[in-house]
């Protein structure tokens, strides 16, 4: 994680992570910070473990088929398959969203995890998204995890139920009180 954000500072450090990121070596690498994320994590591990995913994808160079688009119907359903493996043109993206989620459930705790809070939005270094309707299924994730749940165990607590396109985008079927207070503050 160190090194990653060393490669934010300088630019001779960045591009020597940046070959080593794309090499066989250092793609080598990928899989074993997805395996470790799967398994139950404090929350401060979780933060770590986010952040060094997102340093690895912002270390590879950047490709025209990249997209801010969803893969699959949600930030979670999108974050589940790279967990799992796929590749995903959104994956930078991907990750933002999740540590944006992960970021408002932590504010739920009041006091806990300010510092925690601090260094992701350090790392993200950017403006939050807007809320999508289904970003509701991230924070119930985060909360399971936070809870020390495995990836599987609070991906299936906050499992997507089957909505439509017009339920999606009409909300009829999704509460509009989920989201967690505190999020326009970071």
């Amino acid at each position: 994680m160190l090194l990653a954000y060393c490669a934010t500072v300088n630019r001779e450090i960045a591009q020597v992570l940046g070959d080593w990121t794309a090499s066989n070596d250092g793609s080598s690498f990928y899989p074993v910070l997805i395996e470790e994320h799967q398994d139950p994590q404090t929350a401060q591990q979780l933060a770590l473990s986010l952040a060094t995913l997102l340093s690895y994808k912002q270390l590879l160079p950047h490709t025209s088929k990249e997209t801010a688009q969803l893969i699959e119907r949600s930030s979670l359903a999108d974050f589940d398959a790279l967990i799992h493996g796929a590749s995903l043109n959104n994956e930078r993206g991907v990750f933002e969203r999740m540590i944006f989620s992960f970021v408002r459930v932590l504010g739920t705790f009041r006091d806990d995890y300010q510092e925690v809070i601090q260094f992701l939005v350090t790392v993200l270094d950017t403006d939050p998204p807007l809320l999508d309707p289904l970003d509701r299924f991230s924070d119930q994730y985060w909360v399971q995890r936070v809870h020390g749940l495995s990836h599987k165990d609070a991906f299936e607590m906050a499992r997507l139920p089957q909505f439509s396109t017009e339920t999606i985008c009409l909300g009829s079927e999704i509460e509009d009180d989920w989201v967690i207070e505190g999020y326009e503050s970071f």
